[in-house]
């Protein structure tokens, strides 16, 4: 998992594959903001935020899908990707 604690997520496009919020299940997007413990996704109907630790994402990088538990990426994004 350590590859994917040092993906720069903004700009990425995700797909949440699973949630405790049900709702969230297919929301697809592209990460427009990050917090130590919020994704800020924007799809079709506008931002969403989604809880790091509550989801499982697949992002895509550099053409490739990879699945990415939430919970290994909770914290800031510039202490995560040093």
């Amino acid at each position: 998992m350590k590859a994917e604690k040092e993906i720069e997520l903004l700009g990425l496009k995700a797909i949440v594959k699973d949630a405790k919020n049900h709702s969230l299940i297919g929301l697809k997007g592209v990460i427009v903001e990050e917090t130590k413990n919020m994704l800020i996704i924007q799809g079709e109907l506008g931002k969403k935020k989604v809880i790091k630790d509550q989801v499982l994402l697949e992002i895509e990088v550099k053409g490739k899908k990879i699945e990415v538990i939430g919970k290994d990426l909770v914290g800031k994004s510039e202490e995560r990707i040093k």
